[in-house]
């Protein structure tokens, strides 16, 4: 190498350093500049850092998002008066990062809706927040929690009084009174966090207006860009979708797979995933949330037991012609009804919070939760827990025929206990008896369902074993090497029934109670007579004048 080869080297090399210095120097001035603006830098409960913009919650940004990117560097034109490159930007956005998760505070965050020491807040979407307690409620501008905000997410009108939340059902196509009173309690139900909340599942022939009821759901709970979405290719992408919103209505499903399926379940319930940051790294992202979830479609997708005792099912009828409106019309109503149904609402939950912990049942179904808040909500509505109870057994009893009916081996059960009772014998003789009945029900062998040998018998059997006690059959294996299977029905207090189930071989059901109802004691009673009051027919039918598309 030459001298003036080794000294253009020499003069890279400090060119290098002199750049670098000036990268580094610049990327210090752009955190300064952050820091002298006011924000509050911060983590999450998972230690993903976030910057308050503002110093409140009015505008959180996540310090990895393309929105924060985009200030920042706006900010540094602003400051520096000359656009910066991506790698000095980048420097910038790391050190953030690093003040954020290791000298921020941390702030747990929500979305849309929060609970703290017994009061409710529910996020506007524009600052301010509503605050529901046992007191009453009002719109504040200094909430003490931070909620996260998506780009999807549109802000909510502000609530009024006056209002009443019946006036709801002139937007949905619910015409049985159990079913509306239903819908009420759920609709109430979702603007109360931290509990697992009832999977609302919509279905119906075309023309009976399901996606209707999801947007109007949507927006009166948690109004979004995107109406309703269409189900998720990957368990990923339905992770990543579910943390962005509150209440996810998904529309329009065909079939539903079991792996979302049992996600749904997860995520109403409340369960934690995990995912990847990248592929070519090992870091972790967690998510951990509960929330609200509806699913429609022509025919009723949810099969599975575990997913059913988990959903209100909701059968909607074809809407006459003569009684549709046009779309701009009817969301024009909408919109000037809305402000006095969603105070109304929170009219209601005050209320609620105070009859919760007064609510005294003796038992309580898979739901429990629920069960306790619906009653709360019922009597907040002015009507009785009993009431409330009546409507959600009854809707129980639709999930377990629908179980049922999803289930080869126990409509063979079914029939094999109309034929004979009590049935005991080894897996292999059972199998064989059940197939020669699946033969005569037209039922598909060849299915997934239904079990390919003895061995599998009872795993089917064990799946389908609560619903087939609601209807009166009890199944037990022994400990034995033969492991015996004994089938018998079982007689238990009746207070409503189940006929048929199956779609074509409709096999005969013992004439059992699918469910009891827990004794409580009605709370509103007639002034003359002093009987319980049935207000649900005077006050909550759908008026014939109004119409839904």
């Amino acid at each position: 190498m030459t001298n003036k080869e080794e000294k253009l080297e020499q003069i890279m090399e400090e060119s290098e350093k002199t750049k670098g210095q000036a990268k580094k120097t610049q990327a210090i001035k752009i955190v300064n500049s952050v820091e002298q603006e006011g924000v509050k830098l911060f983590h999450d409960e998972y230690n993903e850092p976030y910057m308050s913009l503002y110093g409140d919650g009015r505008k959180i940004l996540s310090i990895r998002s393309k929105s924060f990117k985009s200030w920042l560097a706006y900010l540094a034109w602003e400051k520096m008066g000359k656009a910066i490159n991506s790698a000095t930007l980048q420097s910038s956005i790391q050190i953030l990062e690093g003040k954020a998760c290791y000298k921020g505070s941390l702030h747990q965050l929500y979305v849309r809706v929060a609970r703290q020491e017994g009061t409710i807040f529910y996020d506007l979407g524009d600052g301010s927040v509503v605050k529901v307690n046992k007191s009453g409620w009002e719109i504040i501008d200094d909430p003490p929690i931070l909620f996260k905000r998506f780009s999807h997410q549109k802000p909510q009108i502000h609530p009024k009084t006056g209002g009443d939340l019946k006036d709801i059902l002139n937007f949905v196509n619910l015409s049985d009174q159990n079913d509306q009173l239903l819908f009420q309690i759920i609709t109430a139900s979702n603007f109360i966090p931290e509990f697992p909340h009832v999977v609302l599942v919509l279905h119906g022939v075309q023309g009976s207006a399901k996606s209707t009821l999801a947007r109007v759901l949507k927006e009166l709970t948690d109004p979004s860009i995107v109406k309703v979405l269409t189900s998720s290719d990957s368990l990923r992408e339905f992770v990543q979708t579910a943390s962005h919103h509150w209440l996810i209505p998904i529309d329009n499903l065909s079939y539903l797979p079991t792996w979302l399926s049992d996600a749904i379940s997860r995520a109403c319930t409340g369960d934690g995933f995990i995912k990847r940051q990248l592929y070519s790294d090992d870091d972790d992202v967690i998510y951990n949330f509960q929330r609200v979830i509806s699913l429609n479609g022509i025919n009723l997708v949810v099969n599975k037991p575990d997913l059913l005792q988990r959903s209100v099912l909701l059968e909607l009828e074809t809407i006459p012609d003569h009684q549709r409106r046009e779309e701009s019309e009817f969301w024009k109503k909408f919109e000037e009804k809305k402000p006095y149904i969603l105070g109304s609402i929170f009219d209601i939950l005050v209320k609620a919070l105070n009859e919760k912990e007064k609510i005294k049942l003796i038992g309580y179904p898979r739901m429990a939760d629920f069960t306790k808040w619906g009653c709360a909500i019922s009597r907040a509505m002015g009507f009785s827990e009993t009431m409330f109870l009546n409507a959600y057994y009854s809707n129980i009893n639709r999930q377990n025929e629908a179980a049922l009916e999803a289930s080869p081996i126990a409509l063979a059960i079914i029939e094999l206990m109309n034929q004979q009772n009590p049935w005991q014998g080894t897996p292999t003789i059972l199998l064989g008896e059940l197939e020669m009945i699946a033969e005569d029900l037209k039922i598909n062998k060849k299915s997934k369902s239904w079990p390919e040998d003895p061995t599998w018998l009872w795993k089917r059997i064990k799946k389908s074993s609560a619903n087939l006690q609601a209807i009166g059959i009890e199944a037990k294996r022994g400990r034995g090497k033969d492991r015996i299977i004994t089938l018998k029905k079982v007689q238990k207090n009746a207070v409503n029934s189940v006929d048929t189930v199956g779609a074509n071989s409709k096999p005969q059901v013992p004439q059992t109670n699918a469910v009891a109802i827990p004794t409580v004691e009605p709370q509103n009673t007639d002034s003359k007579t002093g009987k319980p009051e049935d207000t649900l027919s005077r006050n909550n039918s759908i008026d014939s004048k109004d119409s839904i598309i």
